[in-house]
Parts: C-alpha cells; sequence; structure tokens
C-alpha cells in the first residue's frame, strides 16, 4: 500500500521548493519519513562530464545507479509514470508531489496574483490556496466559486507553515 501523497503545484518562481523544504522538516519533527517528487517540464541532468556514470550513460548505458553507504541515484534514459515513482516510494511515511499540476492528488495550490488564481482554480482536489501575498479580492473570489471538486477549500499564508500542516494533517488523517 502506498502512503498518503499530496501536491504542492503552481507557477514558476511561486514558492513551492521553499514551502516543501518547510514541510518536509515539520513532517521530519513529527518523526515521519518523506519522499519528495519534483517534476521539471524543462528537462535537467544531475550527472556531469568527468564522472564514471556519466561516461557510461554516455557510451549508451539506458540506466545506471551509483550507490553508497549514505546514498543512492538511479538515471534512467526514459520518462518515468507519476505512479511508478510513487510505488518506488512505498516505504515511506508520507510524498509530496512538486508539480503535476492535472493529477487527481489532494493539492495545496501557490499563487502570487488574482490571475494565477483564475489559471489553477480549475485544477482537481484543491484543499488550498496558499500565498505570500495578501489578495484582497481573493477571499471574495473564493467566495463566489462554487467548489465542485473539493470539500475542504482554505487560503493561507504561506509564512503559516502550521496551518498549512493542520490542513494536510487532516485532509491526510495524518
Amino acid at each position: 500500500m502506498n502512503p498518503p501523497v499530496f501536491q504542492v503545484v503552481g507557477y514558476k518562481n511561486s514558492g513551492k521548493t521553499h514551502l516543501i523544504r518547510r514541510l518536509v522538516s515539520s513532517f521530519k519533527q513529527m518523526g515521519l519519513v518523506v519522499a519528495v517528487i519534483k517534476h521539471d517540464m524543462h528537462g535537467f541532468d544531475i550527472d556531469h562530464e568527468g564522472t564514471d556514470t556519466f561516461a557510461i550513460r554516455n557510451a549508451g548505458a539506458s540506466a545506471v545507479a551509483i550507490a553508497s553507504p549514505w546514498r543512492t541515484a538511479i538515471m534512467y534514459e526514459q520518462s518515468m509514470e507519476l505512479g511508478r515513482l510513487i510505488e518506488t516510494f512505498k516505504e515511506y511515511d508520507v510524498i509530496i508531489i512538486e508539480g503535476y499540476k492535472e493529477m487527481d492528488y489532494p493539492k495545496l495550490v501557490m499563487v502570487r496574483t488574482l490571475e494565477e488564481l483564475e489559471s489553477l482554480t480549475a485544477l482537481p482536489n484543491i484543499i488550498g490556496f496558499v500565498s505570500k501575498v495578501e489578495l484582497a479580492s481573493l477571499d471574495d473570489y473564493i467566495q463566489k466559486e462554487p467548489r465542485s471538486n473539493s470539500n475542504i477549500l482554505s487560503w493561507l499564508h504561506s509564512d503559516d507553515t502550521q496551518g498549512i500542516m493542520n490542513l494536510i494533517q487532516s485532509t491526510l488523517d495524518l
């Protein structure tokens, strides 16, 4: 059985990673072991020229693993479905996903402007909106927009780590 999963989504530079770092720390203080899956639409490389693993990948290996007593990294030269990634972390207590906006896991949506809010509000399974900025019209917008895909809808300031943790815990029954 997979552990509870939730998402933090939003546009680039909206504070997703900063919030996730604080949430990971809070979960760790609770004694929970956390896995994070980060989606990157722009491409990335965690390996670099001059390493053995880079040379092996460059020679044509479809996957390379490197392991030490403290850390393991596996690099696949292919995309991997989110469900398979989640299955990889089934022994963890909670999984946080950064990105994958369209997936149907409970999600916090990071917003900076009313325009971002309006463009992200149709995403599935939103449990709350999180922002650094106070949007005067946000509360009015949330009040007047019917929400058929969520029983819980909260507006939280991104500095309110405890409030965000409370929402996540109650949503995931932690």
